[in-house]
């Protein structure tokens, strides 16, 4: 019960990244709706619905490690690192632009 907070760090291939910024949440018994962001995140929404959530992760998951596609990759390279793959990386963006 209470607030917490949390962050994140991706590794890959025995690099790891610092820290994501921390994010707070608050444990209660019951559930309430977050207000919207103010503003659309900078990366990581790749659907475009200024949310970076389980859709834009489900998406990212689904190119992960494969071959991205002509337009994917327009998408990968505006809203994720731009390297023309989807790998960890890219998950420790969506991290740290995480609205939920």
């Amino acid at each position: 019960m209470g607030q917490h907070f949390t962050k994140s760090k991706a590794a890959k291939e025995g690099a790891i990244s610092s820290f994501s910024k921390a994010i707070s949440f608050l444990v209660g018994t019951k559930n309430i709706v977050a207000a919207p962001p103010a503003k659309c995140p900078a990366k990581a929404d790749i659907n475009s619905d200024c949310k970076v959530n389980l859709v834009d992760f489900s998406i990212a998951a689904y190119w992960y490690k494969r071959t991205i596609s002509a337009e994917f990759a327009v998408k990968e390279k505006e809203w994720l690192n731009g390297d023309g793959k989807v790998d960890l990386v890219d998950f420790s963006i969506m991290a740290f632009y995480w609205t939920g």
